[in-house]
């Protein structure tokens, strides 16, 4: 971890502070303690802008963080976390991106700041998600729908309302995906108890969910009846989502396959 030396260097810091802090006498102890740590941070924010002239951003990420810790206190406290949180999305690390964001939303839940805020942590989580396949995790993919429902409840979150709901839909949808590939996947293996079993969890998981969703699942519920050799029960399935759900995409391609008997 690159932040190893600064947590180290801190600690150091940290004892020769409180070291020094026993020498000082009563009488003008606070300002000299306050002294010193200016002039520390002065040191910071000159390695700081050294390192980004010289756009060494690990360096300028472990200055930063330096800052947060040592400087809680300091007025620029706030603004420090939200560059630090641009800076480690900048460099693609998300995950630290997130942490920072999400700190920042706990510690100022009031903040003019925090509905943007928390809308880059949501942003950065779901950049943490990857594309669905069958053996993916999709913790990250769960953990963004959870964000997004939390933004969406807040009465006050109006500004990137629209993006969340995006983000939200894009994130069911690859749960959802990644469902139906597994359910495929069964399917042609010609394991249809495993196929079933998968169906009735996605049937129990987006009972709530959007007709979109819905649909999917009564289609894939088709699929398995043909594949059962159970052409009545496809039929009535079939009509079951020509009923409920007409403009559906899944009733075009269970039209494609249904046969009906003379």
């Amino acid at each position: 971890m690159i932040f190893t030396n600064s947590y180290i260097n801190l600690g150091l810091l940290s004892l020769l502070l409180l070291g020094a802090s026993g020498c000082i006498e009563k009488k003008g102890g606070k300002e000299l303690v306050q002294n010193r740590k200016s002039m520390a941070l002065e040191e910071l924010e000159k390695k700081r802008l050294a390192a980004a002239e010289m756009k060494n951003y690990e360096v300028e990420a472990s200055i930063l963080q330096q800052m947060v810790i040592q400087h809680t206190d300091n007025q620029n406290s706030k603004t420090w976390r939200m560059e630090l949180g641009k800076l480690y999305s900048d460099m693609n690390e998300y995950p630290l991106a997130y942490r920072i964001y999400r700190d920042y939303t706990k510690l100022y839940p009031s903040d003019i700041n925090t509905e943007s805020v928390a809308f880059m942590a949501l942003d950065a989580k779901y950049k943490q998600t990857i594309e669905m396949r069958q053996e993916c995790d999709s913790s990250a993919t769960l953990k963004t729908i959870k964000l997004c429902k939390e933004y969406l409840k807040q009465p006050f979150f109006k500004t990137h309302e629209g993006s969340v709901q995006d983000i939200l839909k894009t994130c069911e949808n690859r749960l959802v995906n990644k469902d139906i590939y597994v359910f495929n996947t069964y399917l042609a293996q010609g394991k249809l108890p495993s196929a079933k079993s998968r169906l009735d969890v996605m049937k129990e998981k987006y009972k709530d969910a959007s007709d979109d969703v819905k649909s999917q699942c009564l289609f894939l519920e088709f699929k398995l009846a043909k594949a059962e050799n159970n052409t009545d029960s496809a039929r009535i399935i079939y009509d079951n989502l020509q009923s409920l759900y007409p403009e559906s995409t899944a009733v075009k391609m269970a039209s494609s396959q249904i046969k009906y008997r003379a």
